[in-house]
């Protein structure tokens, strides 16, 4: 799958990590049908590429035969807060033996030697935190870990990202001191960036409740044995994919370069390419990927092009809900109560409306799927959530003692 390009670009592949042109050109073909919200893209060679294609919005990477998908409260363990405690510690030991302890009486030969060893230390860390999160996500799909052990294993990856990406910043101020001594820092840094997205900043923060409780923060889990989809609500909607399958490090990157790369990634969000501004595009060389981060009319999207597969390997994306169209309704009369469930394209929030079929007037009510509480509608009788894959069971219970239950299609 290696394109030609113009020999003058050639140049850009001497940078381990560049800021693309802002303005995309007419690239690489992709060709998708529109008969279907949840068709999938099809690349210039005919393989599929994994995103659910969309009207009106941004694309979204999705799973294949996705096993599970339920709803999670986020609680950050004892377990997991002792495991991050021990990352921290095991990490800023190894910076400190390999590193500090007399690196400043230390030949330049010396110095080079140790920030080697240091640098080949956090990349084993970043490459335990990756199969780490794979280990737990089969397990999850196989059914045998829970979905708020899951969501703790991602928060401790969060944490021990960080904590390596603060060892990363310390080599490289020893490292720009001591002469011809080049390390992969970026690239690295790029790697571990994808551990700390929006979704687990969201989660972090709901688990020390910096912004919301553990009981207002609902997240929907889903899994297959080769990824997973994380979502919530808050103030946005939140949704944060990988698709395991879609890595392979060992293969050449099948791009001529940077800007073919980055019209091909454009190519793939369509709708937001059109609607983007400000958007920045990386390639991290030694790694094996490209990030693009683009800004458009419903919010904002992060994604990590696979050099090895030209598949996307990881996405987040940050979306105002209120501005998703709205691709079906479903009304329910039941009980003495009117529903209607507006449900958004691909697999969005739905906005629920409750209210009383004799009067007419809005309902607050508890609202629970498939028997797991998920939130209240406001005084206005609404509430948006993130139904999980497939078809589930709603139940309404109003303040004024009305209960029922229905079957809502997927």
């Amino acid at each position: 799958m290696n394109r030609a390009i113009p020999p003058l670009l050639a140049v850009l592949l001497g940078f381990s990590l560049l800021v693309a042109p802002i303005v995309a050109a007419p690239g690489n073909s992709l060709s998708a049908t529109s008969d279907s919200s949840l068709q999938q893209l099809s690349t210039a060679d005919g393989s599929d590429s994994d995103l659910q294609v969309l009207e009106n919005t941004t694309n979204r990477l999705w799973l294949k035969n996705a096993a599970r998908s339920e709803h999670a409260r986020p609680s950050y363990g004892v377990g997991t807060m002792l495991a991050s405690m021990d990352d921290e510690i095991q990490a800023d030991h190894a910076q400190y033996a390999i590193i500090d302890r007399g690196f400043d009486d230390a030949t330049a030969e010396e110095k080079r030697v140790m920030l080697r060893d240091a640098f080949d230390r956090i990349k084993e860390r970043s490459d335990a935190i990756e199969s780490r999160e794979r280990r737990a996500v089969r397990a999850h799909a196989n059914g045998a870990l829970s979905s708020s052990r899951l969501l703790e294993t991602l928060l401790r990856n969060y944490e021990e990202a960080a904590v390596l990406s603060k060892s990363l910043e310390k080599l490289d101020d020893r490292s720009s001191g001591v002469s011809n001594s080049s390390l992969p820092i970026e690239d690295e840094q790029g790697r571990l960036e994808m551990h700390r997205t929006e979704a687990r900043s969201q989660l972090a923060a709901a688990t020390r409740g910096q912004e919301r409780t553990d009981s207002e923060t609902t997240v929907t889990v889903e899994t297959s044995e080769n990824g997973y989809v994380i979502s919530m609500l808050n103030e946005n909607y939140v949704r944060e994919a990988v698709r395991f399958d879609n890595r392979n490090v060992s293969e050449p990157s099948q791009f001529s370069g940077l800007t073919d790369a980055y019209q091909y990634t454009l190519e793939m969000y369509p709708w937001a390419n059109e609607t983007r501004s400000s958007p920045s595009f990386n390639m991290h060389t030694t790694v094996q990927l490209y990030k693009l981060d683009i800004s458009h009319d419903h919010g904002h999207l992060q994604t990590y092009l696979d050099g090895g597969t030209s598949d996307i390997y990881r996405e987040a994306q940050f979306l105002n809900h209120d501005s998703l169209p709205v691709a079906s309704q479903q009304p329910v009369t039941k009980g003495g109560l009117d529903l209607m469930v507006n449900k958004t394209v691909g697999d969005g929030p739905s906005e629920l409306i409750v209210s009383d079929s004799e009067t007419g007037e809005l309902r607050s009510a508890t609202i629970s799927i498939n028997g797991a509480e998920v939130g209240k509608t406001g005084a206005d009788g609404t509430m948006w959530f993130v139904p999980p894959g497939g078809g589930y069971e709603l139940t309404v219970e109003t303040t004024t003692g009305k209960r029922i239950s229905t079957s809502i299609s997927g």
